[in-house]
């Protein structure tokens, strides 16, 4: 499902960066993703603020999708990684973020997750999903 909406969202000219769970192995995810981009000469912040920067000019929202959490590492990874995660995001205002995990797998790979790691403050149309006890996802609903 989230593949399709980033299809979908790709086709209508709306910026979105995938990232598949089972990509992920051991270690740092920003470490992992910027190598997995090739751009292993970056950092997290710089890539984020590019991100940030285009999603402005462009009058829309980024959103980055992690699609799957609960594969690759899973648990190992993002338990104790989550929270940094989605604040690192978060804290840019063209930026979004939408993880999907298999229900039967929240409460061990999301068991970290707090309720602040995500934030709806300031973020006009918006709407909020709760995809877990504790882990919201973000998704636009309009440019």
């Amino acid at each position: 499902l989230a593949a399709d909406w980033v299809r979908r969202r790709l086709a209508d000219g709306w910026p979105v960066l995938l990232l598949l769970g089972q990509h992920f192995g051991d270690g740092d995810p920003w470490r992992q993703t910027l190598e997995r981009l090739d751009l292993a000469g970056y950092s997290r912040d710089e890539l984020l603020g590019a991100l940030d920067a285009a999603a402005g000019h462009m009058g829309a929202r980024c959103v980055i999708a992690v699609d799957a959490v609960n594969e690759g590492a899973g648990a190992r990874l993002w338990r104790s990684r989550i929270n940094g995660f989605a604040r690192a995001v978060t804290q840019f205002r063209n930026l979004g973020l939408l993880l999907t995990c298999r229900s039967e797998y929240e409460d061990i790979v999301l068991a970290e997750m707090t309720p602040d790691a995500l934030s709806f403050e300031n973020q006009p149309n918006l709407v909020s999903t709760h995809c877990t006890k504790n882990c919201a996802a973000r998704v636009e609903t309009a440019r």
